[in-house]
């Protein structure tokens, strides 16, 4: 996937993890995708000290050994932020540009 494309899925990640109860162990299927993204910003971002430190959950077949969803959020902010922001839309981008 693209930078921008796996940049708007741990947004998305993100804004659905703030939802959870934060002390409450997160399911397999968001294990699955946090893993999923993961593997992505490590091929892309794997030099990065931080991204190389983040393993991916597992096992995903014993729930009691889940992380909670604020544990999976600090992950996915660590990754979001070795991203770097967001892109902002041409057209922000060329407002800027005219001052």
């Amino acid at each position: 996937m693209s930078v921008h494309v796996v940049r708007e899925r741990l947004d998305a990640l993100h804004a659905d993890l703030a939802h959870g109860p934060p002390g409450e162990r997160c399911s397999a299927g968001i294990g699955r995708v946090f893993n999923a993204l993961l593997l992505d910003v490590q091929e892309q971002l794997g030099e990065d000290p931080v991204v190389r430190t983040i393993n991916p959950i597992w096992p995903l077949d014993d729930e009691s050994t889940l992380p909670t969803f604020a544990s999976v959020n600090v992950l996915v902010g660590q990754l979001r932020a070795a991203l770097g922001p967001p892109a902002r839309p041409a057209s922000t981008q060329s407002r800027a540009a005219r001052g």
